[in-house]
């Protein structure tokens, strides 16, 4: 991905990304890359990812394997984040590091209830419990400080 290869963007303070990723066999993006932005752009203060997952996708569960984790990478000027998503490995390993390394992170909100289109979800046996929301409750919400992390669930009308 180009991401690697940004250059500093020292005047950007606020990014919004709309990304529709596809169910592709051979889907060539890795939402974890997305922290090269951070890196690009460190007085970014806030970040907001729209990724709408079209069709089939995997939500994480433990059978996936080890999460990945980036070096660490202090950011000292994002304090806002809002992740559309759905629970696929790369967007919590995403979601984690920003977790990690926003020191004066004041709120993310992981928005579980429009990142996904109406065409098919993909859930395997041992994941059919395993959706973004639980994703996000297991492995974001209570270990980190200060409640800063806010999860919306899907309205189920």
């Amino acid at each position: 991905m180009l991401l690697t290869r940004l250059r500093r963007l020292i005047s950007l303070r606020h990014l919004t990304l709309d990304l529709n990723i596809s169910d592709l066999p051979q889907r060539k993006i890795d939402v974890l890359e997305l922290a090269y932005a951070l890196k690009a752009a460190p007085f970014m203060e806030k970040l907001e990812l729209n990724m709408v997952m079209i069709g089939r996708h995997r939500r994480y569960c433990p059978d996936d394997g080890e999460l990945r984790s980036l070096a660490s990478s202090p950011h000292s000027h994002l304090s806002w984040v809002h992740i559309g998503f759905v629970g696929e490995k790369d967007q919590l390993e995403l979601a984690l590091h920003i977790l990690h390394n926003a020191m004066v992170l004041k709120e993310m909100i992981i928005d579980t209830s429009s990142s996904t289109e109406s065409v098919g979800v993909y859930f395997l046996p041992e994941c059919v419990a395993s959706d973004g929301y639980s994703v996000a409750l297991e492995f974001l919400s209570k270990q980190y400080r200060n409640n800063i992390v806010c999860i919306l669930e899907v309205d189920e009308q």
